[in-house]
């Protein structure tokens, strides 16, 4: 019977394989950030509590084709959490998880995509866009260092990492104002202001919320270079305007070649 497909030697255990798979490397992702893995009695869980819905709903998709499941995993609301949540079972696959993030490279780096998929995970979870500043936050400063790489090898420009917060400072919960300890140091990495687009077009967000802080970025970049570029040919105007001896209706008086102009 198991040679014939009509039962498994697994038994009713979920059915993985470790193959690369952008799916994969998504999971990856997100037990390297916002997932957690748990196990208690028989069951080996894995879980993802989150306020963003598109994001629960990604890894449902991705955990289910890896697990080989016809459907995705139910998305439920958590009342008490105030959290959507994730919640699946497999053994082999929590086994496989659960081990240190250096032994994941052959699954992150077996090609582009893999690598994107991993990427948008970890951005999802600990990533935050405000302004022209996209960042991605985390306690391990191997794995910032790790996700640096990867972005380098996409051609996204990053900067070096930095710290942001000290362990044993304060943090407060917003939702429900009690204070912690932070037990680890903070770092952060910021991805340069001239490859935000690079980001967008390789590795993106699956959250709406990042994505309309994106949107908005695009839209003040657009703003200041028409602003600038109309500043620029004002003043080649009013030059021309200086040198003939002419007054032009309407244009910025900027200062003419010498006197502190553009």
């Amino acid at each position: 019977m198991w040679t014939r497909g009509i039962h498994s030697p697994n038994g009713r255990l979920n059915s993985f394989l470790a193959n690369p798979t952008p799916e994969l490397a998504y999971v990856i992702g997100v037990i390297l950030s916002d997932g957690n893995l748990n196990i208690h009695g028989y069951s080996a869980e894995l879980i993802l509590a989150v306020t963003d819905y598109e994001f629960a709903e990604e890894f449902s998709r991705c955990l289910g084709i890896v697990l080989q499941r016809k459907h995705p995993y139910t998305v439920r609301w958590h009342a008490r959490k105030n959290r959507w949540v994730v919640q699946g079972s497999s053994v082999l696959l929590y086994n496989f998880l659960h081990r240190d993030w250096r032994n994941f490279r052959k699954w992150i780096e077996h090609c582009d995509k893999c690598t994107a998929s991993f990427l948008k995970a970890f951005y999802d979870g600990e990533g935050c866009i405000s302004g022209r500043h996209l960042m991605v936050f985390n306690t391990d400063m191997g794995l910032l260092l790790y996700a640096k790489h990867l972005l380098n090898s996409l051609g996204v420009g990053t900067l070096e990492p930095r710290l942001v917060s000290l362990a044993g400072t304060s943090l407060k919960d917003p939702r429900t104002g009690k204070l912690y300890k932070r037990r680890k140091d903070c770092y952060r990495i910021d991805v340069q202001g001239s490859y935000l687009a690079r980001f967008k077009t390789q590795v993106g967000f699956t959250i709406n919320r990042k994505k309309n802080g994106w949107n908005i970025t695009q839209e003040i970049r657009a703003y200041r270079f028409a602003e600038f570029f109309r500043a620029v040919l004002d003043s080649r105007q009013h030059r021309r305007a200086c040198a003939g001896g002419e007054h032009v209706r309407g244009v910025v008086p900027f200062p003419c070649r010498g006197t502190g102009g553009i």
